[in-house]
């Protein structure tokens, strides 16, 4: 804190430096009197608060210090004061949502839900910020899996449109449910950010928009310290923000000293939450990395003070600069009473709700379906059973669908980036969302119980928007935006936060396509796909008539943690007999199969009538072609391998050719040949397009003849095709989720192997033990641990193999197969002796728990580390010893067949919390060794033999 002893500290190195000295003499004045307002203990909150910042980052020479400590005093007003909140119940329904937009501050945020009582937020969890710990609740950014985070920010300006998102949801469900005597709805959305997402494109479409829409529920808090990552504001922005704020439609209250006023700072959260007719706009003037050597430079936002810096900081503020992380029981005294607090906010709104539900039944249990995120059972009846038999546009179509539903169940909150016309998603009655007093020339009204909303042409905050009101509660609301597909590009950050976040938001994406026409290559979407394709836990779907268009809602909507891109056409399309709804979740799909076929025709949403089409011309050839319709690559590759296998049949030497007119990429673990486009598009007609392209049935006739018969002549690219084949198939593990695959295989070691290996520990043998499973449901074949007494070459890998051959299955022709019907199973990583093993018995997939990392002397065995460090640690020509023990210990690259230890299994998994959970059964197992080893020492110290024991 800036005392008269302790006068502002600036580094005057770079240009700008020296220029914020004359501004912070001014603030200098202004803290005199915001400090003799602040309580001796507010005083030594926001010190604590301010050096434990600096520790953490320091302790990992790392992060973003600096505006997480200009910002305390605006933490202090919010998290004691201000916002209405329940630390150990973090998902009440009705609490104030807190966004911190300017993500990199993140420290800021988790600092405040440890200290306000969030039991997850442990201080040995605030301490794992920038460390290596897997297990971190504090990552670089703040992520939406983790209590008291609402959503997932770091991209700047994305967390603005989330807040409005937010803010529309409560003012949706306030005018929904809400009753004059009965507020069930009632909490603010506060939003916090700094300069830099002020100069975003997303963050200024959407402060637009909620100005626009009177949002009064919502509180924007600017971090204003004039600096980002290149230097000061003025570099790159000299315009008059709360001018700008307020031709938007907001309330501007000013902080002069936001460092230390927190009486000024509560006095305006206050009088923002009481706001009747905008939002709220709170200009707070702070300083970066306050009473640093580095305050108010560049210099303080992204990197560690350095440990005299810190130090001298602590000696500035009466602590000790040889204790770190220091909270005092002041500090927790003081916010020690936010839990109780909050927990009868809980109580007295669960209290409201049974009275509303009493007063107003109907509307009280379709209040609890949305806080409960359920959809009405029966809303798979609302989809047609039927379809017109006429050509019908798959936007049309997608209309017919979804309207239906839209009408009559009110999870869904649609809305449209200015094409309403065009993309068909109004449904008979609908009512638009918007400001009731809102009087438009063209005659359009709403009021906030409407659930369509007119985006404006602002498709990247429509889509960010769309996550901040995924966000409100998981599946309380399930929004639906729409526009071209090619204006999706527009948006992709967003549908990427919306991806890495679980959230179900459905994109209705129209005119996909060459076919869409005359507008020409700016609206074309050639390589857009790819994209989509490509970004995880996103389902692209391409629908080919009214059928598929119904199976792409049906799964969209059934997809709870999961975004999804409905692509449509703008052209009508023939109604296909053979396609069907049911399969549109298998991703791919055989509609016509042929006997001894000679190609496979994979077509693509608009274009598989084109597969069709050329398949029936190719039998008047006599070349027979099977058709798979291929809507989704995506929920193609998580079918089982055998079904992949059926559907292309390319491990049986059939070749795939794939007919979409987008750019190629990715279809190569598909098919074997591509009809598609490689260049933008062209301005014609929708026909005259796609026979331009060579999209017409003569043109793709030629291009599979052709490549049917450089097969015929080089048997090279026939053998290719299956190969390529193998690779994408052969080498993908059992069909179980990992989820499922690592419990089940943790299980079996826990509950099968682990009790045998108790019986070998106390004869002498060592831990190892392994299992061969059926690879369908993980049924052991066969269990053994090692059997040294025997053979020092009994590990429990090669006693598992023998085992196998020779007792249980000692007849080849009943054997299971070892690669197509088994996988393998080991409790430790192994030695090239069992890897040898392993491999030469023809087992292809196997998993393992105890890696080369794990300590070795919980085991007993220190050979196999002396024999790797005599085998990959000898010193080469120019190398230090350094070098040498930073070596890599065993090279698991040599390994020629899927292994892969538990761990990276679980790392692949999406969900952090199922991850960390995993991550924990792990350990715990891996502890039920700890005792084993014990058996083992004692029977070798009591004289016990193994004749492994080399002499």
């Amino acid at each position: 804190m800036h005392t008269s002893q302790d006068s502002p500290q600036v580094n005057g190195s770079t240009g700008y430096g020296q220029n914020v000295v004359d501004g912070l003499k001014k603030e200098a004045k202004l803290e005199q009197s915001s400090v003799q307002k602040l309580s001796k203990e507010q005083d030594h909150v926001l010190k604590t608060f301010r050096l434990l910042i600096a520790d953490l980052c320091q302790q990992f020479n790392g992060g973003h210090p600096g505006g997480a400590i200009g910002m305390a005093a605006i933490g202090v007003a919010l998290w004691k004061y201000g916002m209405r909140y329940a630390p150990h119940t973090p998902t009440y329904f009705n609490r104030d949502r807190f966004v911190l937009s300017n993500g990199h501050t993140c420290l800021f945020q988790y600092t405040f839900l440890h200290l306000t009582g969030y039991k997850a937020m442990t201080f040995d969890q605030l301490k794992s910020y920038h460390s290596d710990r897997v297990d971190a609740l504090c990552p670089g950014h703040p992520e939406i899996e983790h209590e008291g985070i609402e959503v997932t920010t770091g991209p700047l300006g994305q967390g603005v449109a989330n807040a409005v998102g937010l803010a529309m949801a409560t003012k949706n469900l306030q005018a929904i449910y809400n009753k004059p005597d009965f507020d069930v709805v009632s909490n603010h959305t506060w939003c916090m950010i700094g300069d830099a997402c002020l100069q975003e494109g997303v963050a200024l479409e959407a402060i637009s928009f909620a100005g626009h829409l009177k949002l009064n529920n919502l509180t924007i808090i600017y971090d204003n310290n004039q600096v980002t990552c290149d230097g000061s504001v003025d570099l790159t922005n000299t315009e008059d923000v709360n001018a700008k704020m307020a031709a938007c439609g907001w309330d501007i209250i000013d902080i002069e000293d936001g460092c230390f006023d927190i009486e000024g700072l509560v006095e305006a959260l206050n009088k923002a939450r009481s706001s009747t007719e905008k939002p709220t706009f709170i200009n707070v003037r702070t300083v970066i990395g306050l009473g640093s050597a580095v305050a108010g430079d560049a210099v303080a936002h992204g990197a560690a003070f350095g440990a005299a810096d810190v130090a001298n900081m602590k000696k500035a503020y009466g602590f000790n600069p040889e204790e770190h992380f220091v909270v005092s029981d002041e500090v927790r005294r003081f916010f020690e009473d936010i839990p109780a607090r909050g927990e009868e906010l809980v109580k007295s709104w669960e209290k409201k709700v049974d009275e509303y539900l009493s007063k107003y039944p109907e509307e009280g249990t379709d209040f609890k379906r949305r806080v409960e995120g359920r959809l009405t059972e029966n809303w798979k009846d609302l989809v047609p059973s039927s379809f017109p038999d006429a050509p019908t546009a798959t936007r049309k179509a997608s209309g017919l669908v979804f309207n239906s539903i839209a009408e009559k169940i009110n999870n869904f909150m649609v809305g449209t980036a200015d094409l309403s016309p065009s993309v068909n998603m109004i449904w008979k009655g609908k009512v638009d969302f918007q400001n009731p007093d809102l009087k438009t020339t063209c005659g359009i009204v709403g009021n906030y119980s409407g659930r369509y909303i007119h985006y404006g042409v602002r498709e990247h905050a429509m889509c960010a928007i769309s996550n901040g009101l995924a966000a409100f509660a998981p599946n309380t609301f399930i929004p639906v935006t729409s526009s071209f597909f090619m204006f999706y590009l527009y948006a992709a950050p967003a549908i990427r936060m919306g991806a890495l976040q679980q959230l179900q938001v459905i994109h209705a994406a129209t005119h996909d396509s060459i076919g869409m026409g005359e507008d020409g290559p700016t609206h074309q979407p050639i390589e857009l796909a790819n994209l989509y394709r490509a970004m995880p836990n996103l389902l692209y779907i391409r629908p080919a008539d009214s059928e598929e268009t119904a199976g792409a809602w049906i799964t969209a909507i059934e997809a709870k943690n999961t975004p999804t891109i409905i692509s449509t056409s703008r052209h009508t399309l023939p109604q296909l007999a053979q396609t069907k709804r049911d399969s549109v979740g298998k991703g791919a799909y055989v509609i016509e199969e042929v006997e001894d076929a000679d190609v496979t025709l994979i077509g693509v949403g608009a274009e598989l009538h084109h597969a069709v089409d050329t398949a029936k011309e190719l039998k008047a050839k006599n070349i027979k072609a099977r058709v798979v319709s291929f809507p989704c690559q995506r929920l193609f590759d998580a079918q089982s391998t055998q079904y992949k296998r059926e559907t292309l049949r390319r491990h049986r030497g059939i070749p795939a050719v794939v007919i979409e007119p987008y750019a190629p990429n990715g279809w190569e673990r598909y098919a074997d040949a591509a009809c598609c486009v490689k260049r933008f598009g062209h301005s014609l007609p929708g026909k005259a397009a796609y026979k331009y392209f060579g999209f017409d049935v003569p043109a793709l006739m030629a291009k599979v003849e052709n490549y049917l018969q450089q097969i015929s002549q080089h048997q090279t690219l026939a053998r290719l095709s299956i190969a390529s084949h193998k690779m994408s198939s052969d080498t993908t593990s059992t069909s179980l989720p990992p989820e499922k695959l690592v419990s089940q295989l943790l299980s079996t070691i826990e509950e099968r192997i682990i009790p045998l290996t108790q019986k070998g520990v106390s004869s002498g043998s060592k831990l190892f033990g392994a299992a061969i499973l059926a690879r369908k449901d993980l049924a052991p074949y066969t269990l053994a641990t090692n059997n040294e007494r025997i053979s020092p070459l009994l590990h429990g890998e090669i006693n598992c193999i023998q085992q196998f051959c020779t007792v249980d299955f000692p007849d080849p022709s009943t054997r299971p197969h070892p690669a197509k019907d088994c996988i393998f199973l080991a409790t430790h990583e192994p030695c090239s002796l069992c890897l040898s093993g392993i491999t030469w018995a023809g087992f292809n997939e196997f998993y393992y728990l105890f890696t080369y990392e794990d300590s070795r002397d919980l085991f007993g065995i220190p050979y196999d580390i002396d024999i790797l460090q005599e085998v990959f640690r000898v010193q080469g020509e120019g190398e230090n010893e350094k070098q040498v023990q930073n070596r890599q210990l065993y090279n698991r690259r040599n390994k020629f067949f899927t292994a892969k230890s538990f761990a990276d299994v679980v790392g692949g998994i999406h969900d952090r919390s199922e991850r960390e959970r995993l991550l924990g059964e792990i350990e715990r197992v891996k502890g039920l060794y700890n005792s084993l080893s014990e058996t083992y020492q004692k029977g070798k110290a009591a004289g016990t033999e193994s004749s492994s024991v080399w002499k």
